[in-house]
């Protein structure tokens, strides 16, 4: 994925079984200000996600990912 990312950015994921996903993108504050993925059924196997970052302030963000009772979070960087 594009880091730091400007219009977009693409998150690779790899679900070993069939899952429902959320995908939330933070602020520095822990404030949620995007909802990519909302309880989303996605198929096991490797996943491409698209985030559009055009409306973001520039700054760094926080992507979670849970699936399944598991959670990930990565640091994600918008540019101007």
């Amino acid at each position: 994925m594009p880091n730091p990312a400007r219009e977009f950015t693409t998150v690779m994921i790899e679900l070993p079984t069939a899952a429902r996903v959320d995908m939330i993108v933070f602020d520095m504050m822990g404030r949620p200000v995007q909802r990519v993925l909302t309880n989303e059924n996605l198929l096991a196997g490797e996943q491409q996600i698209r985030i559009d970052t055009d409306f973001l302030a520039a700054g760094n963000y926080f992507v979670m990912l849970r699936a399944e009772g598991a959670s990930l979070v990565q640091k994600l960087i918008v540019g101007e």
